[in-house]
C-alpha cells in the first residue's frame, strides 16, 4: 500500500510539472532562489561571474524578471466565468455548451454553470430569467465571502432564445451605470458591488472557442467615434445597400404622426446577410405576422409602426473584436435615441437576428423603452443539455 501510495504520489507530481501551471511553479522557485541569493556557490562557479558583484547583481536581476514572469503567468486566470444555459437554438448542443464551461475554466480562477430547467425541475409559474439572476448573485456573494480578495472580473457566457437574453440584459444593468451591477442587495449597511461585467461571444472561427465581446459599462452608450465609424465601414457594415436607412411606412401612421396618438418605430438589425429585414419589414407594416410574435397594444392604438430604421451587417460574420462589436452597439443605439428625439417616437419594437451577446446589451441599453419581437420559433427555451454523468457542467457546481 505504501509502494501505492509513492507511485500515486509521483505520478501527480510528474503531471502537475508536465503542465504550463507546473513548469512557471518552478522556474518561479528558481527565481526566487537566484533574486535572493540563495545558491550564490552555483552561480560563482560561472567563469564571467566569479564572484564579482555586478555578475551577482545581473543574476539576482535575472532572477526578479522571471519571478515577476512566472507570477504573471500563474495570475493569468482572474475572475469568474459563469455559463448560462437557458435553452436556445437547437443548433446549440452540448458540446457547445461544453465548450464554454472548458474556456471558462481556463481563463478563469472560479467557474459555475446556471440552468435554471434543471433547477425548476417542471416547475410551473417561475420566470427562469429571474430565478438565474438570483442563482447569479447567491453564487456571487458566496465567492466574496470566501475568497481573500472579492472577484472584480465576471464574464458571462449565455446560451438562451432572444427573449431571454433580452429580459436577462433589462435585469443585469437596470439603471444607468459604470458598472454592471450584479449585486443588489446586501443589506442596509452594505453597498451593493460594482462589477466589472463582460459578455463572451461564441466565436465562428476555425479553431477559436469564445472572445471577449463586449464591456457592459456605460461606454456602450457613447456615440462612436471618428475612428470606430470608419471600422463600421470598413469591417462590419453592409456594402451592398445603405447599411443604415430610415424608412417611411405607408401602411403605418405617417411621418408627423396624429397629436396625442403613439408614434412607433421598427429597430431592425440585421445580421446574417439581411435575411430578416423584408419579413420584419412586412410585421412592422401591417402589425400582424405568422412569424413574429407581435406585441399586443392597447385597445384604439394602432397596431402597426410608422418608421422603420434598418441597420444591416455584411455577410459573413462580424470579426471576433471587441472593438467592432462595441462599435456596433454603439452605433445602433446613438441612431435610435436620434431616431426617438428627432422624430418623437414614444414606442419601439425591435426585430433582430443577431447573437445572444448583442441580444442582452441591447435589453440593458434598450429594455425600459423598447420591447422585442421575437421570432416565433424563438420564443421558449428547448430541453435541458443532455447528461453525460455527474460532470462539472451540472448547474451550480464550480468548477
Amino acid at each position: 500500500m505504501g509502494g501505492l501510495l509513492r507511485r500515486m504520489r509521483r505520478l501527480w507530481l510528474v503531471r502537475f510539472l508536465s503542465t504550463p501551471e507546473g513548469l512557471w511553479t518552478v522556474l518561479g522557485a528558481g527565481g526566487a532562489a537566484l533574486a535572493l541569493g540563495l545558491v550564490p556557490d552555483l552561480v560563482q562557479l560561472i567563469p564571467w561571474v566569479d564572484g564579482s558583484l555586478p555578475g551577482m547583481l545581473v543574476w539576482a536581476l535575472l532572477g526578479l524578471v522571471v519571478v515577476s514572469v512566472a507570477q504573471h503567468k500563474l495570475r493569468g486566470k482572474e475572475g469568474v466565468g459563469i455559463v448560462l444555459y437557458l435553452g436556445g437554438n437547437e443548433r446549440w448542443h452540448h458540446s457547445r455548451v461544453q465548450a464554454m464551461v472548458d474556456h471558462a475554466k481556463r481563463h478563469h480562477d472560479t467557474c459555475f454553470v446556471v440552468e435554471p430547467s434543471y433547477l425548476l425541475q417542471g416547475t410551473t409559474g417561475i420566470d427562469p430569467v429571474t430565478i438565474t439572476h438570483r442563482v447569479v448573485q447567491a453564487r456571487l456573494e458566496e465567492a466574496a465571502g470566501t475568497a481573500a480578495e472579492v472577484p472584480r472580473n465576471v464574464s458571462f457566457y449565455v446560451n438562451a432564445p432572444h427573449p431571454h437574453a433580452y429580459e436577462l440584459g433589462k435585469i443585469l444593468w437596470n439603471q444607468p451605470a459604470e458598472r454592471v451591477r450584479v449585486f443588489t442587495e446586501r443589506g442596509e449597511d452594505s453597498p451593493p458591488l460594482v462589477l466589472n461585467g463582460s459578455l463572451m461571444g461564441m466565436s465562428e472561427e476555425q479553431g477559436q472557442v469564445a472572445f471577449r465581446m463586449l464591456r457592459l459599462d456605460s461606454r456602450l452608450k457613447e456615440a462612436p467615434t471618428t475612428e470606430e465609424l470608419r471600422l463600421l465601414e470598413e469591417q462590419v457594415l453592409s456594402t451592398q445597400r445603405e447599411p443604415s436607412r430610415l424608412e417611411v411606412l405607408e401602411a403605418g401612421q405617417d411621418d408627423t404622426g396624429s397629436p396625442g396618438r403613439p408614434k412607433r418605430l421598427a429597430l431592425i438589425v440585421s445580421f446574417e446577410n439581411n435575411a430578416i429585414t423584408p419579413k420584419a419589414l412586412e410585421a412592422a407594416r401591417s402589425g400582424r405576422s405568422n412569424r413574429y410574435r407581435i406585441p399586443r397594444v392597447p385597445p384604439g392604438e394602432p397596431s402597426a409602426c410608422a418608421l422603420a430604421r434598418v441597420i444591416t451587417t455584411r455577410a459573413g460574420n462580424v470579426p471576433d473584436q471587441l472593438r467592432c462589436h462595441e462599435a456596433l452597439v454603439r452605433h445602433v443605439f446613438t441612431t435610435w435615441r436620434k431616431d426617438v428625439h428627432d422624430h418623437h417616437i414614444t414606442d419601439t419594437w425591435l426585430f433582430t437576428d443577431g447573437p445572444t451577446g448583442f441580444v442582452l446589451a441591447l435589453g440593458a441599453l434598450l429594455g425600459k423603452n423598447a420591447t422585442l419581437v421575437p421570432w416565433d420559433g424563438d420564443s421558449q427555451a428547448r430541453g435541458r443539455i443532455p447528461e453525460q454523468g455527474h460532470g462539472p457542467n451540472l448547474p451550480g457546481v464550480t468548477a
